[in-house]
Parts: structure tokens; C-alpha cells; sequence
């Protein structure tokens, strides 16, 4: 169609870094020659999961000249910016985004995964802990600020938010199974094994839980009762290891 020919040329002027012809094609976009905000708004999506950085910054710089401000454009911005290692860029993009959507789950969470991923965990947890409050569903949210937490040398606190997410997503055998992973570290053997028992019933046969149960009969000194756990996960999982 007309408008996929455009659009063809518009991605390949943009990767080309010709901003003259990328202006006319996006003026012959549209029937009375103004600029296609759709196109552009598909544009920065392609560029985005293509991983070019460079033209999803270009495509953004358009649509802000435009006035055309969305999350998912800040969304691409930002992976644009943290591709292209601009961290500090990056946080006041976030910063200028939080506050025209504060309620974005794109935004936040990227905001507070930007903050782990520079491993200044304090301020990462205080982030994840403002991701659930907007958005209490979130699995990476508690996962990510349970590490964050412990990372901060703070366990209780760690602990805490995974049983808040134990409670909030149930089915989300990743949160016990962490949960799990830093009592057992802690040597907290018998709030591991409450925990255990619970998660086992849970999610019967499932492989993970097995070989977690089978480690912490392991630090309790209960070798024959972890052999069992584990020839139970290989007998599940047909003998495969």
C-alpha cells in the first residue's frame, strides 16, 4: 500500500540519517501534507524492536517537535538511551516522564530497573516499593525488590516483600521460590520449612520446589530424605537431570 511504501522509506531515510528526506516523506504521509503522527508513532516501535537506537532517538525528537508525547515513546526512548549507555539521559527522561505519567507501569518500572541495573540498590528499592504501590500485581517488582533489598543489606525487609507478594500472586511459584532461597541462606531452616511445606502443596511436582526441599534437607542433615526429593523430581521429569 501507499502508506507501507512510506513507511519503508521513512525507517530506511532515518537508519540513513537523512533528516531532509525523512521531513518530506513525512509530509507525503499525509493527504493535506501535514505530518502522519501514526506513522511516526509506528516508526519509533520499529525502530525500537529493530534495536536502533540512534533512529528511535531521531523518530522521538520528531514527535517532541510535534508536541506528540506517549509512554511508549518514552518507553523506546529510554531502552534507546540505555542501549547507547547515556545513563544520566536516561534518568532524566524518566524523571520528565513521571511526571506527565505517574501512574505508567512502562515508566516506573523502568524507572526502578534503571536504578538496579547501576546497582544503587537503596534507591532501587525505594522505587520498587512505589511500582507496587501503583501497581500491586507486578511479579518482577517483587522479585526485583527483594534483591534490591537484600543487595541493600537489608533481609527483613527483602523478606517482608516477598511474603507481601506470596499473598498478592499466589501462583507465582518464582516469588516462593526465592523466598525460599534467602531463608535457606539465612540458615532460617524452620521458616524455610514452613514455607516449604505450604509450596510444595502449591505446586505438587513441580521441579524447582523438589530440588529446593532436597537443599534444605541438605543443610538440616537429612541426606536420605533429600536423595528421595530428588529421585522424585527425576522420576517426575522422566530421569532426565
Amino acid at each position: 500500500s501507499y502508506q507501507h511504501r512510506i513507511m519503508k522509506a521513512f525507517l530506511a531515510a532515518i537508519t540513513q540519517r537523512a533528516p531532509d528526506a525523512a521531513d518530506l516523506l513525512l509530509g507525503l504521509s499525509s493527504p493535506n501534507g501535514l505530518h502522519d503522527i501514526q506513522l511516526l508513532t509506528i516508526a519509533v516501535d520499529i525502530a525500537g524492536r529493530l534495536g536502533d537506537w540512534l533512529a528511535v532517538v531521531a523518530i522521538e525528537d520528531r514527535m517532541r517537535s510535534l508536541d506528540v508525547i506517549s509512554v511508549d515513546a518514552f518507553s523506546w526512548r529510554f531502552d534507546a538511551l540505555l542501549g547507547l549507555e547515556r545513563y544520566q539521559a536516561a534518568e532524566k527522561l524518566l524523571t520528565d516522564a513521571l511526571k506527565i505519567f505517574p501512574e505508567s507501569h512502562q515508566i516506573t518500572v523502568k524507572w526502578a530497573r534503571l536504578a538496579t541495573i547501576q546497582r544503587n540498590y537503596s534507591v532501587a528499592a525505594l522505587r520498587w516499593a512505589e511500582v507496587l504501590a501503583w501497581h500491586p500485581n507486578i511479579q518482577e517488582a517483587y522479585l526485583t525488590g527483594a534483591l534490591s533489598c537484600r543487595q541493600a543489606e537489608d533481609l527483613p525487609a527483602a523478606l517482608s516483600l516477598l511474603r507481601d507478594g506470596m499473598t498478592a500472586l499466589p501462583g507465582s511459584v518464582d516469588i516462593w521460590l526465592r523466598y525460599l532461597d534467602y531463608t535457606l541462606g539465612a540458615d532460617a531452616l524452620d521458616a524455610a520449612r514452613a514455607c516449604w511445606d505450604e509450596c510444595r502443596v502449591a505446586f505438587e511436582g513441580n521441579d524447582k520446589v523438589l530440588l529446593t526441599g532436597a537443599r534444605m534437607e541438605i543443610l538440616a542433615g537429612n541426606f536420605n530424605t533429600a536423595k528421595t526429593l530428588i529421585d522424585e523430581r527425576d522420576a517426575l521429569s522422566g530421569g532426565r537431570r
